[in-house]
């Protein structure tokens, strides 16, 4: 459901798209952070939109979303008749955008002060396929709104060094760290996704197919509230499997062999610390989660043992230790 009427106006530069379910105070705070910037910079208004996609959420979003609504009228609001997901929903949030580029940000993340003006600036000035940004850790709301000064610190790829551009980091897959060209990211296969990835699968398709250059700039335009909701019952794991996988077809879509090669070798290291924190937020011990331990991992035995040993211990258990351990970390010497 859309709020207000399409009358026919210029096209936004940006669009901050906004998926949300269930979260009405952080997306209070998310969408406070944006228009306290239109409200010193009003022309922004005129190039910058908000989309927010809603997952069907039943608590107070709408009223949340209506109370922006009545003072500014660059903000769109999509209902979702069902939950259709996390990744259908970013999607979503892109489809009913205008903006030449698109912005999915979490509802728990805030854009930091000063910052949109200097963004706006930039996406004006050079047309290109993606400009990814850094991001800081959430302290408090007046570190947020705090005025930025910002940087000029922006690398330049050409189309033909995506690889360099992947492989230096500056597509990390964060979520809110990404704008990209929305015709191009919309031109992409939409159907073909690893679950919790979709934005960033489909970025890493489309950036190695494009003509246009790439960018980052080395300065923080937003800040994480790292609330982890998603590692609840254990999902971490899942993300962690299909982030694996998505390197896997990497190289299908043109990316180094080599360096996608050195970058799984990490992996089964990395599964030990990754299980032991799935396990400790209700990762369950079934055998369909057995099967795709052994699947994934059949091929570093080594690894594969010691995460067998931690996936059969029970729950409480791991909660337990970790507990203890963080009780231990935070009495004061």
């Amino acid at each position: 459901m859309q709020n207000n009427l399409n009358i026919l106006q210029p096209q936004p530069v940006l669009s901050i798209c906004i998926p949300t379910f269930c979260r009405a105070h952080n997306l209070d705070k998310c969408l406070a952070a944006i228009t306290i910037q239109f409200d010193k910079k009003p022309k922004l208004i005129s190039k910058v939109e908000i989309i927010i996609s809603d997952n069907a959420s039943t608590d107070n979003t709408r009223l949340v979303v209506e109370k922006y609504i009545k003072k500014y009228n660059n903000i769109k609001y999509f209902v979702n008749e069902n939950n259709l997901g996390a990744d259908e929903n970013y999607i979503n949030s892109v489809i009913n955008s205008s903006g030449k580029f698109s912005w999915i940000i979490g509802d728990d993340d805030f854009v930091l002060g000063n910052t949109l003006n200097c963004l706006v600036n930039f996406l004006e000035k050079n047309d290109v396929i993606i400009y990814t940004i850094e991001t800081e850790t959430f302290v408090n709301m007046q570190t947020v709104l705090q005025e930025r000064e910002c940087s000029n610190n922006v690398e330049f790829f050409s189309a033909k060094s995506f690889n360099d551009f992947f492989e230096r980091g500056f597509c990390i897959g964060l979520l809110s760290s990404i704008i990209f060209n929305r015709k191009a990211w919309l031109d992409v296969d939409r159907e073909e996704y690893l679950p919790g990835w979709s934005y960033y699968e489909i970025a890493l398709k489309m950036i190695a197919r494009s003509t246009l250059p790439l960018a980052h700039i080395r300065f923080p335009m937003i800040a994480t509230l790292e609330s982890c909701d998603w590692v609840k019952n254990g999902t971490e794991f899942f993300y962690f499997i299909n982030w694996k996988n998505i390197l896997e077809r990497l190289p299908n879509f043109g990316y180094n062999v080599g360096y996608v090669n050195l970058c799984l070798s990490k992996f089964p290291k990395k599964l030990i610390i990754i299980l032991l924190r799935a396990k400790g937020n209700g990762l369950k011990t079934t055998k369909n989660n057995l099967f795709r331990l052994c699947k994934e991992f059949y091929k570093s035995p080594f690894y594969l043992v010691l995460a067998l040993i931690i996936f059969i211990i029970p729950n409480f258990i791991i909660k337990s230790v970790r507990d203890i351990r963080k009780k231990i970390n935070d009495i004061k010497i």
